[in-house]
């Protein structure tokens, strides 16, 4: 047990001396920077600052500058260069960001006028890394998967095939719960913390504002399908207790489509006798 100690004590001893050592020659200290690194630091960092003065993005700007960092990235030293590559991809960043939330702000914008600033958004991450988790990045990616989901919203083909069951006395699908799903993607689009980025687009607001509407003309030519494929299957039925089976079905479009209703429904269960 005491040689135990002993050997214990020693490594301790040998680690304590081996960090001293590693300290007295320098350790990992910080890369001593020469007179010339330092004033090509001062230099590029007011070119960098003079060439994005009027703090509009461009990809060639940054491209150039990109270049011109990595061509004396050997003379600047580790340090200097990271610190200027940094600088360089907050300023395009920043720039890039401006821009293209200007261009959302704009009522007669179109994807035709952001998808270019995507593209160099998607370019300007391969030379910028570890920017894909900056919080403007992350914006306007959000943003533009927002206005996607507009223009999507908008091309939507609200058209449901309704099929009817003589069977069972039912039908489907249920455009009620289409319906809502189409409302509350739109009310979702429109919570979005995103979404006062795209809301002053004439585009936008004609896609989310024609919803209730489109859905209400689909559904009234999804009901009158309906209502037919019922009726049709009803006169060829030869059951004794059609009225009350079609009591049934009535009921039961009659709550899909509450409030509406619809005539041929009406009529038939008019023209049925009270008894088969």
């Amino acid at each position: 047990m005491k040689a135990l100690k002993l050997i214990i004590i020693a490594i301790i001893m040998a680690g304590a001396l081996g960090g001293l050592m590693f300290l007295s020659l320098g350790g990992d200290s910080e890369e001593k920077s020469t007179p010339e690194q330092e004033a090509l630091y001062s230099k590029l960092k007011t070119k960098i600052e003079d060439h994005w003065d009027d703090g509009g993005w461009s990809l060639s700007k940054f491209n150039d500058d990109y270049i011109m960092l990595n061509k004396q990235k050997d003379e600047l030293g580790r340090q200097y260069f990271t610190s200027l590559s940094d600088q360089l991809n907050t300023v395009g960043n920043r720039a890039l960001y401006q821009d293209l939330k200007a261009a959302y702000a704009s009522p007669t914008c179109k994807r035709t006028d952001i998808e270019p600033f995507m593209s160099d958004m998607d370019r300007f991450l391969q030379k910028a890394p570890g920017f894909d988790k900056d919080k403007l990045i992350k914006e306007m990616q959000a943003t533009y998967t927002l206005y996607n989901q507009v223009l999507a919203l908008a091309t939507t083909n609200f058209t449901r095939t309704p099929s009817f069951n003589m069977a069972s006395n039912s039908f489907s699908p249920s455009f009620h719960t289409f319906k809502n799903a189409q409302l509350k993607l739109a009310r979702d689009i429109q919570g979005s913390e995103y979404f006062d980025n795209i809301e002053k687009i004439n585009e936008v607001k004609e896609a989310l504002n024609s919803v209730p509407s489109r859905l209400d003309d689909a559904e009234n030519v999804f009901m009158n399908k309906l209502a037919n494929l019922i009726v049709n299957a009803y006169e060829t039925d030869t059951l004794s207790d059609r009225r009350s089976r079609f009591v049934s079905i009535r009921k039961k479009y009659n709550d899909e489509f509450n409030p509406k209703s619809n005539s041929r429904i009406e009529l038939y269960l008019r023209s049925l006798p009270l008894s088969d």
